[in-house]
């Protein structure tokens, strides 16, 4: 028998500048008052929800592509029709300022499967970059994602993540949402509701 090599945890981050004029989203951003969970314990109390509809319509289907193009190459096949926009919210962090270690994981829904997004409205290097955890006994893998205004990562949904200390006197601007699968088997094992 040959060598065989089988990924263990065949998790994968996707990454893309997507040019597009972000000066709407951040004023539609500006303008959110009421916080997503009221609750200062929460890590969603400083996301602000957004409308799907408004200022970015054009953005999410992008978005949504990106998403289902690299599906498509390393999970297995599915259609742009099994994917969709959850929720979508925005977050403004200022200097000084970091987000702290979360999922996106939904402990009422634990068959829920997809993979969660972050888009750069405004960034620069030193605004925090994205921490996304992972760890094998004690084995670090973590990967740190340096923030760029315009740059899209996807990764898989239950990825513990946070975000380093913004370090620079400006705010760094992103929205961010879950991709949802909506169920059904694929031509992989690994792209189904029941993971």
């Amino acid at each position: 028998m040959d060598d065989i090599i089988l990924p263990l945890y065949p998790l994968y981050v996707w990454m893309r500048k997507i040019e597009f004029d972000t000066k709407p989203i951040i004023e539609e951003l500006r303008a959110q008052t009421k916080p997503k969970v009221n609750n200062i314990d929460d890590t969603r109390n400083e996301d602000f929800m957004l409308p799907q509809d408004t200022s970015c319509k054009n953005l999410l289907p992008q978005i949504t592509e990106f998403a289902h193009r690299n599906i498509n190459k390393c999970l297995g096949k599915v259609t742009k029709d099994q994917l969709f926009i959850e929720e979508l919210w925005g977050q403004i962090l200022g200097p000084g300022m970091a987000t702290v270690f979360h999922t996106h994981y939904n402990k009422a829904i634990p068959q829920r499967n997809g993979w969660g997004f972050v888009y750069y409205l405004q960034a620069d290097q030193d605004m925090g970059n994205l921490a996304l955890h992972a760890e094998h006994g004690s084995l670090d893998f973590t990967k740190d994602i340096r923030p760029e205004t315009n740059l899209l990562v996807v990764f898989p949904l239950n990825t513990p993540h946070y975000t380093r200390r913004n370090t620079t006197n400006k705010e760094r601007i992103t929205i961010s949402g879950n991709i949802i699968f909506k169920g059904g088997k694929t031509n992989d094992d690994n792209v189904s509701s029941g993971t």
